[in-house]
């Protein structure tokens, strides 16, 4: 082998050694499960969409948890769950509509829930809300026509 050939073979090791660290890792901030209840009235939340958003400052590293409850009961696996610290937690219950002849097909938000929840690194991070109904307030991502 050519001085040249054996210095351009050591040079491709070196680059797949030196890249192969970069890739297929865990990236961004490390979630944690997050599952609990939810009840109205105190009676289950049927059906709903919980989302925990972090209180971090940090929107680029601060992803939002987000799952769906269903008979008063959530669980949130850790691939898409919350970050640790504080976090704002909204609950918006739906109303399922399979009419297929309307226009409007699919979940309708019926309003918001507003909670708060504390993930820890080290703890069960099982959080239970009660609400009543009158403390639904409208969505605050409705679009008012």
């Amino acid at each position: 082998m050519s001085p040249s050939s054996y210095f351009k073979t050591v040079l491709f090791i070196v680059v797949l050694i030196v890249f192969s660290g970069c890739s297929g890792g865990a990236s961004g901030p490390e979630r944690l499960a997050v599952s609990g209840s939810v009840n109205v009235d105190d009676a289950p939340l049927q059906f709903a969409k919980i989302e925990f958003h972090p209180n971090t400052g940090d929107l680029a590293n601060s992803p939002t948890a987000f799952g769906y409850i269903e008979d008063g009961k959530y669980e949130i696996s850790e691939i898409t769950g919350a970050v640790v610290g504080p976090h704002d937690v909204i609950i918006r219950p739906l109303q399922v509509n399979n009419d297929d002849d309307s226009e409007e097909a699919g979940e309708i938000v019926l309003g918001e829930y507003l909670g708060v929840a504390k993930v820890e690194k080290n703890g069960e991070n099982v959080f239970n809300f009660q609400f009543k109904q009158a403390e639904m307030r409208p969505d605050r991502n409705a679009v008012e026509e």
